[in-house]
């Protein structure tokens, strides 16, 4: 199974209000890369229509030279997204 009811999980990354990034995430990896943003404070949504809660979001605040690295975590049975875990990662070492 790589989607739920044939919708993978979006996840964005907003930034004062925006939409600066977004990508399709399967249930197989349930993470998503996200690279090359500016620095500063940006909230990462995972989100999906026939989930319970529908989204799960997290601030982060970005430092010069890392990499955002966004895994769901999702309860099967019950279609419950559980949390979301954001960690950015340094790119140079």
């Amino acid at each position: 199974m790589t989607s739920v009811d044939g919708e993978p999980v979006r996840v964005f990354v907003l930034r004062e209000g925006l939409i600066y990034d977004e990508q399709p995430v399967g249930l197989r990896f349930a993470d998503a890369h996200f690279y090359n943003f500016p620095l500063g404070k940006c909230t990462v949504v995972a989100r999906h229509p026939s989930l319970n809660p529908v989204e799960a979001e997290r601030e982060v605040d970005l430092a010069a030279g890392e990499a955002l690295i966004v895994r769901y975590f999702y309860l099967e049975p019950e279609k419950q997204l559980l949390r979301i875990q954001v960690t950015a990662e340094r790119l140079d070492t």
